[in-house]
C-alpha cells in the first residue's frame, strides 16, 4: 500500500461489529464499536426506529438519542484531532426497507444494508469507512456474499464504503467470470444465464474504457430470489434478482448500469450533484447495449426516455433530482454533448473522470472544458440548468 493510500486508510472511520443473526426470529443482535480518526464537533447518525439500544457511549463529548421515524444519534464537543469512539449495543426487527420489503433475516434469505438502518450510519449516507464484521447464528449451509474478503463468519471491508452491505443464502453456487463472480441458487435460471453473459463483457467493456475500478479483485454478482424486484450496487458488489421473465437488452443494461458504479460513485446523492454518478452510469450502460445490441436497441431505449424527459426539471439548482432527470435528461444531454464534440472527445473526458470521479460538477465542467473547449462547457452547464 502506498503511503499516500495509508493516509487515507488512517483518515477513515472503522467499524467493528459483531452481528447476531436469528433467522427463526428473523432479529438481530449488534454490538459496534465505531472510530472517528478526527471528529466534528457535532455528529450525526441515524439507527432504524425498530432497535432497541441496549447500550450507547462515547468516549468523547456527550452522546444523546433522539427519537424518530429512525433514531439520530447526536454526540456534541468531540474535540478535533483526538479520535472518537463510539460503541453502540442494540438489538430487534429489521426496521421497514419498502413493500415488498428489501431487506430480510429468515432461514431462506438474509439481505442486509442501509435500507434497514441496522447499523448506526451517519447521516446522509456519504460517509465512507472500512469495516471488520463477525457473524454468527447464521446455519453451516448459508453462503455469504458481500465485497471484501469473506467467509460465513466474518467480513473484511478495506475498500471504503457507506454501509455494510451482504447476503447469506442456503446453497448459493459459485461461477468464476472474467473479473465477476456470479452466485445465484440456480446458475442456469434464465437470469443467472443472462446476467453471467453480460457482467463478464460489460465489466470488460467498461475497463478498456475507464481502467481497474477502485475495488481490488473481481466484482461479486449475487442473484437473489425474492418478491421486490430491485437492484442495487456498492464497490466490488452488485445485487440482482432472479426473474423468470428476464428480458436480456434490460438486464444488459441494468448490469452495465451497476457495474459502471465501480467507479462512477463519489458524489453526495442528496444533491443535485447525484447526476454524476447516476446520469454518467446510466450513459456507459446504453454505451454497452449499443456495443452488445446494436444502435437501434439504444436508440429504442433513448426514445422512451424522451418521453420522460420532456416533463423533467434543470439538473442544477433546484437540489436532489428525480428519476426524470437523472436517468432521463441527463443521459440524453450526454448523448447530445456527444454528437455536439465527437465521441472521442466525451469518451477522453469520461476516461480521465473515470480515474478520479468527480464529486461536483463543476469538476466534470472542468474536464470537459480542457477537452473540447471553453463553449463546449459554457453550453452543457447551460443545458443541465435549463
Amino acid at each position: 500500500m502506498s503511503f499516500a493510500a495509508l493516509a487515507l486508510f488512517a483518515a477513515l472511520a472503522h467499524y467493528d461489529v459483531k452481528a447476531r443473526l436469528d433467522t427463526a426470529r428473523s432479529t438481530v443482535r449488534v454490538d459496534a464499536s465505531i472510530r472517528i480518526p478526527n471528529p466534528d464537533p457535532h455528529i450525526e447518525f441515524v439507527l432504524g426506529s425498530t432497535y432497541a439500544i441496549d447500550e450507547l457511549r462515547a468516549s468523547d463529548g456527550s452522546v444523546k438519542v433522539t427519537p424518530g421515524d429512525v433514531q439520530t444519534i447526536v454526540i456534541d464537543g468531540a474535540r478535533a484531532g483526538r479520535p472518537l469512539t463510539l460503541h453502540i449495543k442494540h438489538h430487534g426487527s429489521l426496521a421497514p426497507s419498502g413493500t415488498p420489503p428489501l431487506n430480510a433475516i429468515g432461514a431462506d434469505r438474509v439481505e442486509l444494508n442501509l435500507d434497514s438502518s441496522w447499523l448506526p450510519l451517519r447521516a446522509g449516507f456519504t460517509t465512507k469507512f472500512t469495516a471488520d464484521v463477525s457473524l454468527s447464528g447464521l446455519p453451516a449451509h448459508e453462503v455469504v456474499v458481500a465485497p471484501g474478503v469473506v467467509s460465513r463468519t466474518k467480513i473484511e471491508r478495506r475498500t471504503p464504503d457507506i454501509d455494510v452491505a451482504f447476503v447469506a443464502i442456503p446453497g448459493l453456487q459459485r461461477s468464476a467470470l472474467p473479473g465477476v463472480e456470479l452466485y445465484a441458487i440456480d446458475l442456469q435460471s434464465p437470469a443467472a444465464r443472462v446476467y453471467a453473459k453480460h457482467a463478464s463483457s460489460a465489466m470488460a467493456f467498461e475497463e478498456r474504457w475507464f481502467g481497474q475500478p477502485a475495488a481490488k479483485g473481481p466484482v461479486r454478482v449475487v442473484v437473489v430470489r425474492r418478491e421486490r424486484r430491485s437492484g442495487y450496487a456498492r464497490p466490488g458488489y452488485i445485487v440482482v434478482t432472479e426473474q423468470a421473465d428476464v428480458v436480456e437488452v434490460r438486464a444488459a443494461k441494468f448490469i452495465a448500469h451497476e457495474l459502471a458504479h465501480s467507479w462512477w460513485a463519489p458524489a453526495d446523492p442528496t444533491t443535485e450533484h447525484r447526476w454524476l454518478p447516476e446520469s454518467i452510469a446510466e450513459y456507459v450502460a446504453l454505451r454497452y447495449v449499443e456495443s452488445a445490441f446494436g444502435v437501434a436497441a439504444r436508440d429504442e431505449m433513448l426514445q422512451a426516455k424522451r418521453t420522460t424527459a420532456a416533463t423533467a426539471t434543470p439538473l442544477l439548482g433546484l437540489g436532489a433530482r428525480t428519476d426524470a432527470e437523472l436517468y432521463a435528461k441527463a443521459p440524453l444531454l450526454l448523448f447530445d454533448v456527444e454528437s455536439q464534440i465527437g465521441r472521442k472527445k466525451l469518451d477522453r473526458v469520461l476516461a480521465d473522470l473515470g480515474r478520479n470521479p468527480p464529486s461536483v460538477t463543476s469538476q466534470f465542467l472542468e474536464r470537459l472544458r480542457a477537452v473540447a473547449g471553453e463553449d463546449a462547457a459554457e453550453a452543457f452547464e447551460k443545458r443541465l440548468r435549463e
